[in-house]
């Protein structure tokens, strides 16, 4: 698994364009990474080009084989949404942005967001549990039939969950 944290050398500040270097962010990231035993990591800056001018971002990488991919994935995307809702005054950014194996995988927008990533896995996994015990089911029909009388539209994640477990208990 190859994943790459892009992080931010510059910010916008009325239409200039400003350094912005921030090692504990840096410290943080490398701090996470090798709490969760990834040995190989890269830190490379590249040119990004901003209008006229090119700015530096640095690109941290790492690779891990770990036999638990996918469980660790979201233990990474962690590691760099607790960075960056920490440090987000200091880079003063807008948005952050994450790779696994070279396509986007997640982006921080700290204007828009209020919704923790780690709920979309729980969800995710339940959904999956009780599509496979009733897999006569079509999607839309098991969510219908989970959400009961409240309206799916305006069901939150953790409602939805809580719906799916009363739905897999009750049948």
């Amino acid at each position: 698994m190859w994943l790459s944290y892009h992080i931010p050398c510059f910010y916008l500040n009325r239409g200039s364009i400003c350094a912005c270097f921030n090692k504990d962010f840096k410290a943080e990231l490398l701090k996470g990474l090798e709490k969760e035993g990834v040995t190989y990591i890269k830190l490379e800056t590249v040119k990004v080009k901003m209008g006229d001018d090119f700015v530096d971002e640095e690109i941290l990488s790492f690779y891990t084989d770990d036999t638990n991919a996918d469980d660790k994935l979201q233990t990474f995307l962690d590691i760099f949404d607790n960075a960056v809702v920490k440090y987000e005054s200091d880079l003063k950014q807008g948005n952050y942005f994450f790779e696994f194996d070279g396509c986007m995988l997640y982006t921080h927008s700290s204007v828009v967001t209020t919704r923790k990533p780690s709920r979309i896995k729980p969800v995710i996994r339940k959904l999956e549990e009780l599509w496979r015990k009733y897999p006569d089911l079509r999607l839309g029909q098991l969510l219908i039939d989970c959400a009961g009388d409240k309206d799916l539209f305006n069901l939150e994640d953790d409602e939805l969950l809580e719906a799916m477990e009363r739905f897999g208990d009750n049948l």
